[in-house]
């Protein structure tokens, strides 16, 4: 009878120990933070990251020129520009050199050209006194000619000799002007076409040596791309080379900003033309800016060659903005994909899960109470409960049975007073 007797004792502490377990699993002292459930407008959102871009700008870019392009100059990134402000130069030693060069063989087709028409001159002029003489000598032969009948036939002979070898002797001093003309003539084009070479050499190396100076077309703030360098990416520095038509940087016009945000293209077919965003801007994050979808890419790309994730771009319009917003900010992109008119949403942090099923801790007067829940659609930071609460309750939001994150090990939440 005793030993009965005590068996029913140790049942029943037993019994009163599992009880109590339970309550105390169930239950827990209300000591953490809370949050009202509202029955409102459920938003299902997409996060992305972006980056505030210009509507327009002009991109400063190395010249189109052959040749080493290496940067000696460079403004400072951030400065505001005026018109004709100089951005970039390129040392110009090359240039400076073929420029000399040019000019050099100039001069020298302009000296042979000179001289040889001088010397085409006085060897004209020479033919010319010959030619004159030789047009003298005919005359006198053909007028010694008309004087035959009253000559003795061996002179007239001789008078009619004479006049043949004077017009021949002119035919000749005739062949040889147009001969010689002819090829002063050759040598002249020759020269004229060296000299027209140099001439163009020499004016490309004063415009190439015009095009290493890079001024701002217009007014603007300075924000320099990013380059290749040999490994890695970064600015542009004094020293670098670049290439030829690459682009340094770019000068936006600060009026029309939009925002570029990368979507994983897994989420690519979630996204509208339309579709309402929140921007929050790294540089200032508690400040949030409306936005709208107004374009999609057709296609998925890397954002960079070493990571092979694909993402599409949304161009998304600004429908506020504020002075300190630079181009080239990251920002933070929530874009609304769908909404939810009537719902109940807790923190995802809220949500905690017991035996593979999901429950969140209610607030029950002094304390939370344990509640299974069915959970719907969620977002990036908020999740739709479908059943389990209802609008007006309060949930934690962590396991208010564990101890605090700061608090020291083996501590436990404190029981609030009473």
């Amino acid at each position: 009878m005793l030993r009965s007797k005590k068996t029913y004792i140790i049942g029943g502490v037993i019994l009163a120990a599992v009880v109590l377990g339970i309550f105390l699993w169930r239950e827990a002292p209300a000591s953490a933070s809370t949050f009202k459930l509202e029955s409102k407008e459920f938003a299902i959102t997409l996060r992305a990251d972006g980056e505030l871009k210009a509507v327009r700008s002009v991109t400063i870019s190395a010249p189109m020129i052959s040749g080493r392009l290496q940067i000696i100059k460079l403004a400072r990134a951030g400065t505001a520009l005026k018109p004709g402000d100089i951005v970039v130069e390129f040392d110009p030693t090359e240039k400076l050199k073929a420029r000399d060069d040019a000019g050099f063989d100039l001069r020298s087709a302009e000296e042979e050209i000179a001289k040889t028409k001088a010397q085409l001159e006085a060897d004209l002029a020479q033919l010319q006194i010959e030619f004159k003489k030789a047009e003298t000598e005919k005359a006198s032969a053909e007028l010694d000619l008309t004087k035959r009948e009253i000559q003795a036939r061996i002179d007239a002979e001789k008078a009619e000799l004479k006049a043949t070898e004077a017009a021949h002797t002119l035919a000749r001093l005739r062949e040889r002007m147009e001969a010689k003309q002819r090829q002063a003539t050759a040598e002249l084009e020759t020269l004229e076409v060296k000299r027209q070479k140099a001439a163009a050499a020499k004016a490309a190396a004063e415009r190439d040596l015009k095009a290493l100076t890079v001024a701002s077309p217009i007014p603007g703030l300075l924000v320099y791309r990013q380059i290749w360098k040999g490994g890695d990416m970064g600015d542009p520095q004094e020293g670098d080379t670049v290439w030829p038509g690459m682009g340094i940087a770019e000068i936006p016009d600060l009026e029309a900003l939009e925002v570029n945000a990368f979507v994983h293209e897994s989420d690519g077919g979630q996204l509208k033309v339309g579709q309402p965003a929140k921007i929050r801007m790294d540089a200032f994050p508690d400040r949030e800016f409306e936005a709208k979808v107004v374009r999609l890419s057709s296609l998925a790309q890397r954002r960079s060659w070493n990571n092979p994730v694909k993402y599409f771009t949304a161009i998304l319009s600004l429908e506020s903005s504020d002075p300190s917003m630079r181009p080239g900010m990251t920002t933070s992109v929530d874009i609304v994909v769908e909404t939810i008119p009537h719902a109940l949403s807790v923190p995802l942090e809220a949500v905690v899960e017991r035996e593979g099923e999901p429950a969140v801790y209610v607030k029950n007067g002094r304390r939370f109470e344990l509640r299974r829940i069915k959970l719907g659609k969620r977002n990036s930071t908020h999740v739709v409960v479908e059943d389990g609460v209802k609008a007006g309750e309060e949930v934690s939001l962590r396991d208010p049975t564990q101890p605090l994150p700061d608090s020291a090990p083996g501590a436990t939440s404190a029981r609030p007073p009473g």
